[in-house]
């Protein structure tokens, strides 16, 4: 069995309930969540990015940071009415920072159309880890969508 070193403490977020925890000294066997006891558990990566949709400046995210860098795909007011626009822009940064979306996330915030867009323009990675604020528990939680 292959061990890792105490400096090489994974963490894992379960699929199902969100939930991160961290794991030591665990073997290269699949993961299991600690809470609901699925398998469906991902390692999180020190390197992945959080590509916000929309961020707005004062509105706490900090949350999210946990789960990577952030980067804002748009900032403040956008307009809706200019979808070609608005799709040219998402597309620009996501290829300009190269979105991987086995590692990467996407946060979603703002307007339903942003929100819709950067998913139009996602389908063709076929899976996205989302970022989905759960409002009772005050917290970003990851669900992934297999497109």
């Amino acid at each position: 069995m292959n061990k890792k070193s105490v400096l090489d403490i994974d963490t894992f977020t379960c699929c199902t309930c969100g939930i991160t925890f961290h794991v030591d000294f665990m073997s290269d066997e699949i993961q299991i969540c600690k809470v609901c006891k699925q398998k469906e558990v991902i390692e999180l990566d020190n390197n992945a990015r959080v590509f916000c949709v929309n961020y707005i400046n004062g509105k706490d995210m900090s949350d999210a940071k946990k789960y990577g860098t952030m980067v804002p795909l748009t900032e403040g007011n956008v307009n809706v009415f200019n979808l070609d626009r608005l799709t040219w822009t998402l597309k620009d940064v996501l290829e300009k920072y190269f979105f991987d979306p086995q590692r990467d996330y996407i946060l979603l915030s703002g307007g339903l159309p942003i929100n819709f867009a950067v998913g139009a323009i996602c389908t063709k990675f076929g899976k996205l880890n989302l970022l989905l604020w759960d409002a009772k528990n005050r917290k970003y939680i990851h669900k992934v969508f297999n497109i």
